[in-house]
């Protein structure tokens, strides 16, 4: 699992590796991928991302707008290296519910173009200029699961490499959640990467944590 964390301006990336982790250098990598790749890009837009603000650049900005920022330039670099992948964008903590699973109890979790992958484009990118209304109690877990079903469902007879990134401070994540440990079940069974990108300090000395299900 690659967790990167976004502080100040800098991306960083932060690799578990069991119980013990290490700092790579920082550099992009932009990986050749056999098959089609799909990437659903999970954004956090609850209170705690929206309500606190951290410095990017000269000023300070809403955890949710530096979030949509990375969302954005993640768009464009597959727009421009990858022109041939899907990709999809889903939001938690918003304040209305679009997702497939609203009936199960899944709210706050929106799903953009009514769960349409679609190849990046320049519209998209400027989609991603601006989050939906959000500041609503957010749910990590609950994000993550509509999107594993959004994924298994629209990649169910594909051949090709799956990804889900989570953009997100962490303030809605337990990792004792079950349901989280089942999420981890089902993206290895899928074959899905996820990756985080931690918006803003990390909560707690990410060394020494006890990762869970994550580890």
């Amino acid at each position: 699992i690659y967790i990167y964390i976004y502080i100040g301006g800098q991306l960083n990336r932060f690799v578990t590796r069991g119980r013990r982790s290490y700092w790579p250098s920082n550099r992009l990598i932009i990986m050749a991928w056999k098959g089609k790749d799909v990437t659903i890009l999970l954004v956090d837009v609850g209170d705690s991302m929206c309500r606190q603000k951290m410095s990017a650049g000269s000023e300070l900005v809403a955890k949710a707008d530096v979030a949509m920022s990375l969302a954005k330039t993640l768009a464009q670099q597959k727009m421009l290296f990858l022109p041939r992948s899907e990709l999809g964008v889903v939001f938690f903590g918003t304040a209305g519910t679009v997702n497939n699973l609203e009936r199960d109890g899944y709210e706050h979790v929106t799903v953009a173009y009514d769960g349409i992958l679609r190849s990046p484009d320049l519209p998209m990118v400027q989609y991603l200029m601006k989050h939906p209304d959000g500041g609503a109690a957010s749910d990590a877990v609950n994000g993550l699961i509509v999107t594993l079903d959004l994924l298994i469902q629209r990649t169910r007879d594909m051949k090709c490499t799956r990804t889900i990134h989570l953009l997100t401070d962490l303030a809605s994540t337990s990792f004792g959640d079950e349901d989280l440990e089942e999420c981890v079940r089902q993206l290895a069974a899928t074959s899905t990467l996820l990756k985080v990108s931690l918006i803003g300090a990390p909560p707690m000395s990410m060394a020494d944590a006890d990762w869970g299900p994550w580890a």
